[in-house]
């Protein structure tokens, strides 16, 4: 949908999840405009059959697999549970974009390598980060058990699944269990160590929980690697980021310039990180339902606030 305005336009798009990721549907996006101004671009993949389908395993082989990494079984009463804040909205909820320039970003990220025993990456430093605020947020005992999950792309780090795959090409990946009362550097390392798989050659820890994942699926199996549950409640327990900071969605263009503005997808994704335009640099980060609900409840003057602005 084209709304024109006096200055310029505003260009609504909508696409079905099923049919696709965030990775394919900007890719998409940014190839229509190659088309709409007679350039070339890759020719996308569409061949789903590249995932590797795993060998015929029975339900109960496949549930025992799932149990043995973690996994949560998702009952009839778990939807019972969080079925209010789906009625009422609440899912839906986000805040404003909290900025954090690219000098700021650096800064996190070098004050957290300086205080652990390894090199940490920018997405690990924010995320870690955004944990720790959420469990100053929510107040928890320090007692209480926690998980951090991770949407990661599989493309390129699969060696069947390309760069130019148009699909589904995104997995969980859920941190084990750790303390409200973790430090920062205790959430960093712990996030650190579960996406290490990610970042090395030999992927068989990656490509064995997508291949549990696509059993678990075709099976109609409901098991998740966490409680998605503790995502809904009322002081959460899953913090669940989605990090889109190294798409390149302001590369954008139709044949007339790139947009001034693009406005986040409305997933109920409950932490998006999302790449400010490339003229300010940096990245936004949206909080979506109990969190987003919370953050609009509390004082403007809550130390809160000044936390999550000291990296701006």
């Amino acid at each position: 949908k084209i709304t024109k305005l006096q200055d310029g336009s505003v260009l609504g798009i909508k696409c079905s999840h099923a049919c696709m990721d965030g990775d394919s549907f900007y890719t998409m996006l940014y190839n229509w405009g190659q088309i709409c101004k007679n350039e070339n671009f890759i020719e996308p993949v569409l061949d789903q059959s590249l995932f590797h389908v795993p060998m015929n395993l029975s339900r109960e082989e496949v549930q025992k697999a799932a149990f043995n990494r973690g996994w949560k079984k998702v009952s009839k009463l778990a939807f019972l549970k969080i079925l209010p804040t789906f009625m009422f909205g609440i899912v839906k909820e986000r805040t404003d974009a909290f900025y954090f320039s690219a000098d700021g970003l650096s800064q996190l990220k070098r004050q957290i390598s300086t205080d652990v025993s390894f090199p940490c990456s920018t997405h690990v430093a924010l995320s870690a980060f955004l944990t720790k605020m959420l469990l100053k947020q929510f107040n928890h005992s320090e007692k209480t058990t926690c998980v951090q999950v991770t949407v990661a792309n599989l493309r390129n780090r699969l060696t069947e699944i390309p760069s130019t795959f148009v699909g589904n090409a995104s997995s969980i990946v859920a941190t084990p269990n750790f303390s409200a009362g973790a430090s920062l550097e205790e959430i960093t390392g712990i996030i650190h160590r579960t996406l290490q798989p990610l970042r090395e050659t030999s992927l068989e820890e990656l490509r064995n929980i997508v291949s549990l994942s696509i059993q678990a699926m075709k099976l109609k199996l409901p098991v998740l690697p966490f409680d998605f549950t503790e995502m809904y409640s009322k002081k959460p327990t899953v913090f669940y980021i989605n990090n889109f900071s190294n798409f390149h969605i302001y590369d954008l263009d139709f044949g007339f310039r790139k947009p001034v503005s693009i406005i986040p997808h409305n997933l109920s994704d409950q932490v998006l990180i999302w790449p400010a335009h490339p003229a300010k640099g940096g990245v936004e980060v949206y909080f979506s339902g109990i969190p987003a609900r919370m953050i609009r409840k509390m004082k403007k003057d809550d130390p809160w606030f000044q936390g999550m602005k000291q990296y701006s």
